[in-house]
């Protein structure tokens, strides 16, 4: 078969990178085309908090010293109707009109339209939340059924003097909203406040029951559900749930098995007696949107957390989208052609390529929301086994009779070659049981530092192996930081999420006090903005090519090109030009929210690489690719 010239491969492709280049460059900021009724949504909300202040300042509540922006929202640290701890900064972020725009897309993601029955069950713990979901159902002519309960967290709508189904009551009687609750309850405890100060609580329960909504006084857990079944669709089957804070009846007596944001309906396979709202909802085929875990679902949108100030109604990303210019990658696309075409040599390795240029030009005139991105094709069935490309020689790999568990660097020869560096350590999350050690390789002469974090998702084996591996390397100059497996239990297990069966690189930046997920993202986020290296390595691997999934196969993956563009690029060529990895590597983004790669490029400013090596590939092939990726990478940093 007769070959194409690799230099007009090689002036093909560096057509194309200056196209992606100059579309990128090109790219701006425009308003989503729903921006009018989001920005109604937030200005309803505005109006709401406006209101509430007053509401407050009639019954002599002054506003908290804790609330910096002034918005009437933030409750006390501690009342005698207190139901359990909160995070201050969660409920100032939250605080937000713009939170009423995020719920409108949320709303819009969940596929609710005007005239749609959605049900909600609200807490006062996240009296924004409440506001938000409100305005936004009020402004999309929705129609929202919904259940809210008086007990809150600290900071929440926890004085007593002015609950939460109280506001919302004063804000229909006073024309703002036009929507009543269908019922109240206590929350807390069995949902009657059993925790609460009785004196208090009987108080409480007296108000609420001259406010119009029925109230639900119900301690057993199935009948409790079952009446607000009855109350969601006493006038029909609502098409969507939500859920705010986290009430018993909402999120279940077991552990939470939802994520943030929308859920997709039938996710959840299995209800149990300790099954909550939203779990049996979507079991029965509807989605949920649950507002929970308020870091990663603010950075999910593009609203900050905790802001030192708030933006201006119709400020933030989730107002806006970006454009790419078509032109640019149009003409890229037909140059890269034509320079093949001119240079080839009839062969079934020119169509192929034009395939490839089709594909990686494909995204350059779309509209993506928030950042940029370049998508992946659609799978369309099993794909077929990869192989290696011309030249590769197995003897590079260790023998199939060796164990995986045994290899050494010295199984990959011609990688990472020469004497261990020095090395030391150190302990994340000292005295727990989900403590992890960091490695710290340094090389004789001063340079930079890479932090290196594999195995965020433990059954990706080749990126937490060749992590394990790399604790050997050999170091010029500079520090190499190693936190390999980062989720050892999955590692362990062969399972990608953590005991508690979340998803690690969903919940980033994490939370010190939440779920086993959140604490290790929390302290993997907290050690490298400590460390401040000039570049993160996130070692992962490729869902293998099946059905209509997305195939990743050998490729990087980038939140911003700012301060990489220049190793992303000879990366790529260096892979395409067959002198890295066994089989050619490609550039996708933009990377999940919640991820490491996401939210540290973002949130901290440093940028993030993603490793991802194909499942359909052989184990040991896999980590030589790793190996050489991390190689190529040390050796641009003048680490090696």
């Amino acid at each position: 078969m007769r070959k194409i010239s690799r230099r007009w491969i090689a002036a093909a492709v560096a057509v194309l990178i200056m196209s992606a280049a100059l579309t990128i460059a090109g790219a701006g900021k425009v308003r989503v085309p729903d921006y009018d009724q989001k920005l109604a949504a937030a200005q309803l909300m505005q109006a709401c908090m406006d209101r509430i202040k007053e509401y407050k300042r009639e019954a002599g509540l002054a506003v908290s010293g804790e609330d910096i922006h002034n918005t009437g929202l933030i409750g006390a640290p501690y009342t005698m109707v207190t139901t359990t701890i909160g995070v201050l900064e969660a409920k100032r972020t939250t605080a937000n009109p713009d939170m009423a725009a995020m719920a409108v897309q949320l709303l819009k993601e969940a596929g609710v339209s005007p005239g749609d029955r959605v049900g909600a069950a609200f807490s006062g713990s996240f009296p924004g939340l409440n506001l938000a979901v409100l305005s936004a159902c009020q402004v999309m002519e929705v129609e929202l059924v919904y259940i809210c309960s008086a007990g809150a967290s600290t900071y929440g709508a926890n004085q007593p003097e002015l609950t939460f189904p109280e506001m919302a009551q004063r804000l229909v009687e006073d024309g703002l909203l036009f929507q009543e609750g269908a019922a109240v309850s206590m929350g807390g405890d069995f949902d009657c406040g059993m925790e609460m100060e009785p004196g208090l609580r009987d108080d409480i329960l007296a108000r609420l029951r001259t406010l119009g909504p029925e109230v639900i006084w119900e301690e057993d857990f199935q009948k409790n559900l079952s009446l607000r079944r009855e109350y969601y669709e006493k006038e029909g089957p609502i098409c969507c749930f939500i859920g705010v804070g986290g009430s018993i009846t909402t999120l279940g007596l077991a552990e939470d098995q939802l994520d943030w944001g929308v859920t997709p309906p039938g996710t959840i396979q299995k209800i149990t007696k300790n099954s909550g709202l939203m779990e049996i909802f979507n079991y029965e085929g509807r989605p949920v949107i649950h507002l929970l875990n308020i870091k990663e679902l603010a950075a999910g949108y593009g609203l900050a957390y905790d802001p030192h100030r708030l933006p201006h109604p119709g400020e933030s990303a989730v107002y806006f989208t970006t454009r790419y210019p078509r032109w640019w990658a149009a003409g890229g696309l037909a140059a890269a052609a034509g320079l093949l075409l001119w240079g080839r040599r009839k062969g079934r390795e020119t169509a192929a390529l034009l395939c490839m240029l089709l594909l990686m030009a494909g995204c350059g005139g779309k509209e993506l929301g928030g950042e940029a991105c370049v998508e992946p094709p659609a799978a369309s069935g099993q794909a077929e086994p990869l192989t290696p490309r011309e030249g590769f020689s197995p003897e590079l790999l260790p023998g199939a009779e060796t164990d995986p568990g045994d290899w050494t660097l010295a199984d990959f020869p011609g990688i990472l070659e020469g004497t261990p560096a020095d090395r030391a350590e150190y302990v994340l999350m000292e005295g727990t049981e989900l403590e992890n050690t960091v490695l710290v390789l340094r090389g004789e002469e001063e340079g930079p530092a890479i932090y290196l974090v594999a195995g965020v998702h433990g059954d990706e084996t080749a990126g937490w192996m060749a992590g394990n591996l790399l604790k050997d390397a050999p170091l010029r100059g500079g520090t190499l930081y190693i936190l390999s497996p980062a989720n050892p239990y999955g590692a362990e297990h062969d399972q990608r999420n953590t005991a508690s069966d979340r998803d690690m690189n969903r919940n980033f930046p994490g939370d010190p006090q939440g779920w086993d997920a959140e604490q290790m993202a929390a302290a993997v986020f907290e050690d490298i903005r400590d460390k401040a290296p000039d570049l993160v390595l996130d070692l992962h691997e490729a869902r293998v090519h099946q059905g209509e999934r997305d195939n990743l196969g050998n490729s990087v993956i980038c939140q911003s090109l700012d301060e990489i563009g220049d190793l992303v690029i000879q990366l790529t060529l260096s892979s395409e030009g067959g002198a890295l990895c066994a089989s050619p590597i490609t550039l996708y983004g933009s990377p999940p929210p919640g991820s490491v790669n996401r939210v540290v490029t973002l949130e901290l400013g440093i940028p993030v690489i993603t490793v991802e090596t194909c499942r359909e590939e052989s184990l040991a092939q896999r980590v030589r690719n790793q190996l050489e990726l991390v190689e190529f990478v040390l050796m641009y940093y003048g680490l090696r």
